[in-house]
């Protein structure tokens, strides 16, 4: 999370600029675009681009949220989760000029909130526990 790329090969980097996460595109299995009004309120769209292209991971610096998916709400999620007995959650959430990132790790066999960065396991429980109308 905040991972944006390596810098000669070698040399991981973050940037105070979040950047799309470098996973490699063939192992996304599909990609859905949401993206929300002046009054926040998220609409499923057409995607302006494809979110994860194959490049040198150098590349990846150069490629901001803000540039490539403006004002959108960004969630990844594992796949494979019951055989591997975990799985998680990544989202990048707009906030203002911003992004609010949150990494949400489950395991199995209650698939309890076993990890988070970027907030607390309280916090996770309780989103979990609201119902949005």
């Amino acid at each position: 999370m905040g991972f944006s790329g390596k810098i000669m090969g070698a040399f991981g980097t973050g940037r105070t600029k979040l950047t799309i996460p470098p996973f490699v595109p063939n192992r996304i299995i599909s990609q859905r675009f949401f993206s929300s009004d002046y009054n926040g309120i998220y609409q499923e769209k057409v995607s302006p681009s494809q979110l994860h292209i194959e490049q040198e991971s150098e590349n990846n610096l150069h490629r901001r949220m803000q540039r490539i998916v403006p004002n959108s709400m960004v969630i990844w999620y594992s796949g494979n989760s019951k055989a591997n007995g975990r799985g998680v959650v990544m989202a990048y959430v707009p906030i203002k000029e911003q992004y609010i990132t949150k990494y949400v790790e489950f395991e199995s066999p209650d698939w309890n909130v076993s990890k988070v960065v970027g907030g607390s396991k309280e916090e996770i429980k309780t989103l979990i526990n609201t119902n949005v109308v």
